[in-house]
């Protein structure tokens, strides 16, 4: 696959190729809004489709509010399908239970779907924080497949958990991306997979 480096718009970051998985450990709606806002602006400026799926402490209508003080024409992007805002429920549990294999088999169509309708590639981010402990384990088995295949597809991920929850598992979540994002004394840090 084509290596062009993407602006992911996350200062820490920097560019990246297509392919990159990226963890967030967030504590606050500021952290999520700090990350992810300039990494959809920069995916809209670069003609990517976007898909943010959302979750507490950030829903639909405070996600697309906060985006709103950043990109001054999102109504125009969201007009043009170039950008997705949704609820967790919408993508993760849309038959009314969590299927994971299938919310990857989504990602990938979506991909097709983006580079079909004249886009570079897909860039999305998802928060985990409604996912119940009982389910970690399989979420860690998702995020390992994931992992595994991001890079054969024109895609950028950021998967956003809430610190708190995941306070035991921060090791096994991070194994699986390529890069973390902490705050740490106020300032977001990189840290790179095999560092924890």
């Amino acid at each position: 696959m084509e290596q062009k480096l993407r602006k992911t718009g996350i200062d820490v970051i920097g560019y990246m190729p297509w392919g990159t998985h990226i963890c967030q450990f967030y504590r606050s709606k500021k952290d999520l809004v700090d990350v992810l806002v300039p990494y959809f602006e920069a995916g809209l400026e670069n003609n990517e489709f976007c898909m943010w799926v959302v979750s507490e402490p950030l829903e639909v209508e405070g996600a697309k509010a906060v985006l709103r003080k950043k990109v001054k024409d999102l109504d125009n992007y969201i007009e043009r399908k170039q950008i997705e805002i949704l609820d967790h429920s919408q993508w993760y549990t849309k038959s009314g239970r969590l299927e994971l294999d299938k919310v990857l088999l989504g990602w990938m169509d979506k991909e097709k779907e983006s580079l079909k309708n004249g886009f570079e590639g897909l860039r999305i981010a998802g928060n985990l924080f409604w996912l119940e402990k009982d389910k970690w384990n399989i979420l860690i088995e998702y995020e390992a497949m994931v992992d595994r295949i991001i890079g054969k597809y024109r895609m950028l991920a950021v998967c956003s958990y809430f610190f708190d929850n995941f306070r035991k598992n921060v090791v096994d979540v991070a194994n699986h991306h390529q890069f973390i994002l902490v705050r740490r004394d106020g300032r977001w840090t990189r840290l790179n997979r095999g560092y924890l």
